[in-house]
């Protein structure tokens, strides 16, 4: 497969190439309506930096048992669902990539294919992980221990990668082809398609103040979807994430505290 090279004279990502333009009715002349935009409110901010946040917990979490050298059961069972929780996440957030943002950039950009072969790569080594992940069981062997974190590693450097890549193309595409209030309307209704674990990051990795403005400024949702639905999904991925992750990553069990218990009524 033969990408589009579309390179700025100083070297970097060049949105501005005529390569991407599909029609003389939508120029590349959308950028300065972005100026000023703070990142609390950015939704497409906000969305990789809950990808990345929530891999660098559960990274944290096994990095910390490998280090210890001993997986206890309470820690394989919290890793293992916390694992499933992400795999739902990044299925649901490849997902409306790939049927809402795609489709929606290819109105006026030249696509090329990289953003489906990423996908395609990602959803690969998610299930070959996932295997790994449903028979996680106690363990003292330092080969196997090391063996998972390498693994989730392999993994979560995919993930980044694309993050990244999305980052410095995809993104300086859409602000050079689309103004802010046509992109809301896709953030909107990605929203709406989000899986709960999805929903539930990015809240909680966003922060409530940062959510709060978001929410009242650019998301179209209402103070009643919080209280109905958008509050439970956050302290649900709190309590069932984030939580017993971090009790794995300093070897707290997770009977010996009635934080989470007392969470969960």
């Amino acid at each position: 497969m033969q990408w589009l090279s579309c390179s700025s004279p100083s070297g970097g990502f060049n949105p501005y190439d005529a390569a991407w333009q599909k029609s003389r009715d939508f120029p590349s002349d959308k950028e300065k309506e972005w100026e000023g935009k703070p990142l609390s409110r950015d939704f497409w901010w906000m969305w990789r930096n809950s990808l990345r946040s929530g891999l660098k917990d559960m990274q944290a979490a096994i990095r910390a048992v490998s280090g210890r050298f001993e997986l206890e059961q309470w820690q394989a069972d919290v890793i293992k669902g916390a694992w499933a929780r992400h795999k739902e996440l990044i299925s649901s957030s490849l997902r409306n990539q790939s049927d809402v943002v795609m489709p929606f950039l290819a109105e006026r950009i030249n696509m090329d294919g990289r953003m489906k072969e990423s996908h395609l790569e990602i959803r690969q080594a998610a299930d070959g992980l996932d295997v790994q992940m449903k028979s996680l069981k106690a363990s003292r062997s330092k080969e196997f221990l090391q063996g998972i974190q390498n693994s989730f590693g392999e993994y979560q450097n995919k993930v980044l990668r694309y993050l990244e890549d999305d980052e410095n193309t995809n993104l300086p595409l859409m602000h050079a082809y689309f103004t802010p209030a046509e992109a809301r309307k896709v953030v909107q209704k990605l929203l709406n398609l989000m899986s709960p674990a999805e929903m539930g990051s990015l809240i909680f990795y966003t922060g409530e103040e940062s959510w709060f403005e978001f929410m009242a400024e650019e998301s179209g949702l209402s103070c009643f979807s919080w209280i109905c639905s958008l509050k439970s999904k956050r302290d649900d991925f709190e309590i069932n994430y984030v939580q017993p992750l971090a009790f794995v990553t300093r070897g707290v069990p997770l009977a010996s505290t009635s934080f989470i218990q007392c969470s969960l009524w």
